[in-house]
């Protein structure tokens, strides 16, 4: 297709459904501000993904998709979406529901993946890369370069909000930490399912080991769904470890995530965020592909072994002793740590 004019007074983006994709579908709205500076880009999203995107800079409105709502809610407000006058819907998600919310509200041009049968839904729909699948930032920016825009953003960026920055010092000042204080996050959740979790006992002797060994402070994050996990972890240790698991929104996460030397987490919408306000991140893989979804912004060590077995994207292992976790050790982890922060010790 040809070049889009740099004049397109209107844009809507249907956004990711999930955190992780969300944070790497940054540097496409980047691309897409780049290249139309007078358009007015909004982004559709669910209410979970929102907050990432209060007061971005490449974003000037934020619609909630409400999935909790009834349908024929849902549909009413895709439909009065066609009043904004988009010329052009821009589609992240593959699923054919993401399509036919971009056909109802009736732009000229509604681009995206020719995936899950809604080819005839799209007035430009771009053909899969066949072989591998490239990394997710690379098929977000591929949509982009398909609209004829340049791409000179590839790192995904978060920027938390004021009250967000506020929020998080509160949180930290009440552990007594100031802010230059050298303290490992770590994140032992991962919304996809247990396949993705690396061992509770192994997350507590690494915490453990972090304190004792590299005299670092330790803090524990994780939604409210996971506050058990991180008790049993922190039941499992010897030594004291905070946790602000349950306490911190979404967006004071972004904030207290800065101010971590390190973030430890599996492949989780936590690490995604961690690396694109700029932290070191060590990632743990297991059943997912890090070609896939490595973080990819600050420096970040990614811990995988490639078995037979994997990728294979299970929520849950069939097998007993979760090799593809079980192979990652707690020794490697640390020095993992340690590396990143370019420590001798």
């Amino acid at each position: 297709m040809q070049r889009l004019s740099p004049d397109l007074e209107a844009v809507l983006i249907i956004g990711p459904n999930w955190i992780g994709d969300a944070v790497m579908s940054t540097p496409a709205l980047a691309n897409l501000r780049h290249g139309l500076p007078k358009a007015t880009i909004d982004l559709l999203v669910p209410r979970r993904v929102a907050p990432l995107f209060d007061d971005h800079p490449h974003i000037d409105r934020v619609v909630i998709r409400d999935e909790r709502q009834p349908w024929r809610t849902r549909l009413a407000q895709v439909t009065a979406l066609r009043r904004c006058g988009y010329g052009m819907v821009l589609l992240l998600p593959n699923s054919f529901h993401a399509a036919l919310d971009a056909w109802l509200v009736r732009s000229p041009i509604r681009l995206g993946y020719a995936t899950d049968g809604r080819r005839w839904l799209l007035t430009h729909a771009v053909s899969a890369a066949e072989g591998h699948p490239p990394h997710q930032i690379d098929a977000y920016l591929q949509l982009v370069a398909a609209l004829g825009l340049p791409i000179v953003e590839r790192l995904p960026m978060l920027a938390p909000t004021m009250r967000a920055e506020m929020q998080a010092q509160h949180l930290w000042a009440a552990q007594g930490w100031a802010r230059e204080d050298l303290v490992i996050g770590i994140c032992p959740g991962a919304a996809f399912g247990p396949a993705k979790r690396w061992w509770p006992e192994r997350f507590a002797a690494l915490a453990d080991r972090l304190i004792t060994l590299g005299g670092f402070r330790v803090v524990f994050f994780g939604s409210p769904e996971e506050i058990p996990l991180v008790e049993l972890i922190r039941a499992h240790m010897t030594r004291e470890a905070a946790s602000l698991a349950g306490e911190d929104t979404l967006g004071s996460f972004m904030a207290l995530a800065a101010r971590c030397a390190v973030v430890i987490a599996n492949d989780s919408g936590s690490m995604h965020i961690a690396n694109a306000v700029g932290t070191r991140v060590v990632a743990l893989f297991g059943p997912t592909d890090p070609r896939r979804t490595a973080p990819s912004a600050a420096p970040a060590a990614v811990l995988h072994h490639d078995l037979a077995c994997s990728p294979c994207f299970r929520t849950t292992c069939p097998y007993a002793d979760h090799p593809c976790m079980r192979l990652i050790e707690v020794d490697d982890v640390y020095r993992a740590v340690l590396d990143i922060l370019g420590s001798g010790r």
